[in-house]
């Protein structure tokens, strides 16, 4: 049933000419009706003047009477075929009209739409009510610091330091006056000189900054250079704000675009164009940095199940063990490598894992006795001559009514470790039994003496600290991801009930990180705040044609990356102003830098958070279970998202990616806006000015008039109808079959009036021309319409009477006293 509310425009529209339609169809039914009340009948006989009778007629005859009833002027009997269909397709038009002028107005409706064409608006700060914008501070122009130098001070790339190296018998020794952490301004300039060939709201390097820092005064102390002559200089910080990692969506917080669907986050001080009663939409290239995981699944599980004496509160592991589900017995024996060459163009992130999934694998085998290595004293000796396991063959890690050796197994949290085969910890030491003189002997004798340092290989799945700090060694972490635990017997509970068997997965998995600029289109509603913007689409940057994609560079800082993390940007060919670098042509550049596994904690050194943060947060992804807060321990509603990406190696990539973003959007902000100085230190302001170049084009939307095309049909059928008939016809007066002068002659000739007065007075007036001709329907009137003639009984009874009574001869020889 439709409601009063549910009307829209085009039903009313309809509705009422429905009711026109019906109203006139009355009043045209109606007219006829009463025409004939008024006719005066005396013995069932009217008397009128000819003419009288011919407007009758008309109104008669081209009412809806003669349908309705059926009479002379609407049978088919006996009519010549093409005045038959004439006739019909005149009363099918009828029909078609009054159809279409009620549903054709059924299709409109009013609706929002956008403005055909773009309008400049100048655009605002947008103000932040989440917990980002409390936990991000304000900034004034704060000055950039970097530092190089892992053991001793160096000289930074372009900087202008005086610091030399003394070496002596003693070693080496660092001699300058003081130290300036400040990076040059024509270091910044050349890196933020490609954005002049990109949209204004693409960021640089320059334009990220740490949520929270701090000043760090020099050290003093005698034999220390001094920093910055003693002047206090910032440094980043981290603080946790707020968990972003389960929202599946595009968000945006202060300073940053994060994608929590895919990973990334795209640097953006918020602004939008003045609020408007209806949406207005645009669309900006943005800076993005994001994750690059690939994982493979190693094929080994840890099976444990739950201890039969577990009290309340607690879930104790028993019967921990290593189970092969192909990883040992379906290994293959060729020795992986990846392509070194070209680590720009092929980042080959998946051999990468899939190498320290080898690794990992065989030192875990030669452990376990499962293989033997290559004896290099025997000559023809290889790996793998046997192999003694199969698919489903489980090897113990825990020692009975004891606690695993190394991994604090729950049933309701995940783990990343950067340590290769730690699973194995331990197994192979002596421990004391009960009496403390008796001594266990270890799980595993591992004849091959195996150590950390062995599955350490596995580490080496990117650049080291004593690697060159250039493009070509992009930052890297890699490690293993034990999955969230899941129930053997395939159920869905996450109840760790007493005796229940569970298996967690072990992927080798390898990240790094990505820059790229990606169009991302915004719709504000109205509302002023950062609430009322949503982004609607974020997708890669379209380039035309190769010249058009984006020129990164890359120092080359001649020292290692333990020593410093390059530099980084977008360039222009001719402003390398001096410095020497790298560049390529390319939709995105794999970051450098150095990554140091652990938790999230800046470099308390220097304040350069666009070439460290990513490292930061590389290195926390491979820590989660220890210190850090993403395993999901604490957190449900974690834990079972984890839970459900778990299960692929590809899924399980994406837990990495969201743990890098969430770290990140905690640790840094962009600074770049349209609504603020697109300068290299933007500050962060809630009242920005208003000029011109804070502009940008917009769609606006806008209040119109729309219409559902399934409505017109029968217009369009009418439309048809109209332009065949008019095409018809001009055709017709073109040849001469039709025109005015002949329409006229037949409207005379077939009026009623004529007709019965050429039937009664025909032999008065036949033979006078000036009455008959066609061109006379003034004097015909004048002469013969206003005769009277009698209707309903027979015909022509007065005229036959005066006729007699007259005398008047055939021959019509006395007609002349009748016509005057």
């Amino acid at each position: 049933m439709v409601q009063v509310h549910d009307l829209t425009v085009g039903y009313v529209s309809g509705m009422i000419a429905a009711g026109l339609f019906v109203v006139q169809l009355l009043i045209a039914v109606a007219i006829p009706f009463v025409l004939v009340g008024l006719l005066k009948e005396k013995n069932s006989k009217v008397t009128a003047s000819a003419v009288t009778w011919s407007v009758i007629g008309r109104l008669l005859h081209s009412s809806y009477w003669p349908t309705i009833l059926q009479t002379d002027s609407a049978t088919n009997r006996g009519v010549r075929s093409e005045v038959w269909m004439l006739s019909w397709l005149q009363t099918l038009a009828t029909v078609l009209v009054a159809i279409t002028g009620v549903v054709t107005p059924l299709g409109l409706y009013e609706g929002v739409g956008p403005a055909k064409t773009p309008s400049q608006q100048v655009f605002h700060y947008l103000q932040d009510t989440s917990p980002f914008v409390y936990g991000t501070l304000a900034r004034n122009n704060l000055p950039w610091s970097r530092i190089c130098g892992s053991l001793a001070r160096l000289g930074c790339p372009g900087s202008p330091n005086n610091v030399t190296i003394v070496s002596n018998k003693t070693g080496n020794y660092v001699q300058a006056d003081w130290y300036n952490s400040h990076v040059p301004q024509n270091v910044i300039d050349v890196f933020q000189s490609g954005l002049s060939t990109m949209n204004k709201t693409v960021s640089s390097v320059f334009d990220i900054q740490w949520r929270s820092y701090t000043l760090l005064q020099p050290d003093d102390r005698a034999g220390v250079i001094l920093i910055d002559n003693g002047t206090a200089y910032p440094v980043g910080t981290y603080e946790h704000i707020s968990t972003i990692t389960m929202d599946d969506q595009i968000l945006l917080v202060e300073g940053l675009i994060v994608d929590t669907r895919d990973g990334g986050i795209g640097f953006r001080n918020h602004s939008a164009p003045p609020p408007r009663e209806y949406a207005s939409t645009w669309s900006e290239d943005i800076l993005f940095i994001q994750p690059q995981t690939q994982c493979v699944d190693t094929n080994l599980t840890l099976d444990f199940s739950i201890s039969a004496t577990t009290s309340i509160g607690t879930s104790d592991i028993a019967n921990l063990v290593l189970t092969d589900r192909g990883g040992f017995s379906n290994i293959d024996h060729k020795y992986p490598t990846w392509e070194m060459d070209d680590m720009q163009g092929n980042p080959d992130l998946w051999r990468r894992a899939y190498k320290a999934a080898f690794l990992n694998n065989v030192y875990s085998m030669f452990f376990l006795n499962v293989t033997a290595p290559a004896n290099k004293s025997v000559p023809g000796s290889h790996a793998f001559e046997y192999v003694n396991s199969f698919v489903g063959k489980t090897f113990p890690l825990q020692k009975n009514g004891s606690s695993p050796y190394s991994l604090t197994i729950e049933t309701n949290k995940i783990m990343t470790s950067g340590l290769w085969g730690y699973y194995l910890e331990g197994t192979d030491e002596a421990s004391s039994g009960s009496n403390s003189t008796m001594k266990v002997p270890p799980l595993y004798p591992n004849p091959f003496n195996i150590t950390s340092s062995n599955f350490s290989d596995a580490v080496f799945c990117g650049p080291g600290g004593a690697d060159d700090a250039n493009i070509k060694n992009f930052a890297t972490q890699c490690g293993l991801l034990y999955g969230a635990p899941r129930r053997q017997d395939g159920t869905d509970s996450q109840m760790s009930e007493p005796g229940s068997a569970w298996t967690i997965p072990m992927y080798s998995c390898v990240s790094a990180a990505m820059a790229s600029v990606k169009t991302v289109s915004f719709r504000f509603n109205g509302s002023d705040g950062l609430s009322g913007l949503t982004v609607t689409n974020l997708v890669e940057k379209n380039y035309p044609n190769e010249d058009s994609k984006p020129l990164w560079a890359v120092e080359n800082t001649g020292m290692s990356l333990s020593d410093v993390n390059p530099l980084w940007g977008l360039v222009k060919p001719e402003s390398q102003g001096g410095l020497n670098l790298s560049t390529i042509r390319k939709e995105s550049l794999m970051l450098p830098g150095f990554v140091v596994f652990g938790e999230f904690v800046p470099k308390t050194h220097q304040n350069l958070p666009g070439v460290d943060f990513y490292c930061d947060a590389l290195g926390a992804m491979y820590d989660v279970g220890h210190d850090s807060d993403y395993s999901g321990e604490s957190n449900n509603a974690m834990y079972r998202v984890w839970r459900g990406l778990s299960r692929t190696s590809t899924t399980a990539a994406k837990i990495l990616n969201l743990i890098w973003t969430d770290a990140a959007t905690n640790a840094v902000a962009g600074t770049r806006s349209i609504a603020t100085s697109n300068e290299s230190k933007a500050k962060r302001t809630d009242d920005s000015a208003r000029s011109d170049a804070n502009t940008w084009p917009v769609i606006l939307y806008q209040r119109e008039i729309k219409y559902h095309l399934r409505y017109a049909i029968p217009a369009v059928i009418l439309l048809f109808v109209a332009v065949c008939m008019c095409s018809l016809m001009l055709c017709l007066i073109v040849f001469g079959r039709t025109g005015p002068s002949k329409m006229r002659k037949y409207l005379n000739k077939t009026s009623a009036g004529r007709v019965l007065a050429g039937h009664i007075y025909g032999p008065v007036v036949e033979g006078d021309g000036s009455v008959n001709d066609e061109q006379s329907s003034r004097k015909w009137v004048d002469r013969v319409g206003s005769k009277q003639i009698t209707v309903g009984g027979a015909i022509a009874e007065a005229a036959e009477t005066y006729v007699a009574k007259e005398n008047i001869s055939p021959d019509n020889s006395q007609a002349e006293p009748f016509l005057r």
